[in-house]
């Protein structure tokens, strides 16, 4: 099997330590919103290594990035976890941990993000830059619904130990 291209080698990496990340941070989420996205996003975490792994098997296997590059299942939008956020009760509340986790969850994202648009300004393909242009604009999404809910949380006063 040939050397795996260093920058699918790096986005790789980076999406298991993603998903290693929302993994244990669910098993650790204390309210049940949270836990339901830190799963949802290691799925989609999983999702991404998948895309990867079968970019880079049709890379070794013709020389080339697929004539089609596409995402498994794109993210769920914002909305349908700002739906779930409307259904809790003021009673519900965060812990300092839990929102730490929240900001490292943002950080992660925007790293990812940021490493997918360079690759995508450095790729030699169209169509390697399309995949990581696709990938950045996901990380965009999770962001995004991250930065929701803890906007929420924060703006209710839903954190304990404050």
């Amino acid at each position: 099997m040939a050397e795996m291209k260093p920058q699918l080698k790096e986005a790789l990496e980076f999406e298991k330590a993603g998903k290693k990340f929302f993994s244990e941070s669910a098993q650790k989420a204390g309210d049940s919103l949270t836990r339901e996205l830190y799963n949802y996003l290691a799925q989609m975490e999983t999702k991404h290594m998948e895309d990867i792994l079968r970019i880079s098997k049709e890379l070794e296997e013709k020389g080339q990035f697929p004539e089609k590059v596409t995402l498994q299942d794109m993210t769920k939008p914002a909305e349908i976890f700002m739906e779930e956020l409307r259904k809790l009760s003021g009673e519900e509340m965060v812990t300092e941990d839990e929102v730490t986790a929240l900001r490292h969850a943002l950080n992660l994202e925007v790293k990812g993000r940021e490493m997918y648009e360079r690759f995508a300004r450095e790729a030699s393909d169209e169509k390697e830059s399309t995949f990581y242009r696709l990938l950045a604009t996901e990380e965009q999404r999770h962001f995004d619904i991250i930065y929701q809910l803890l906007d929420y949380f924060e703006s209710k006063g839903l954190r304990m130990g404050e």
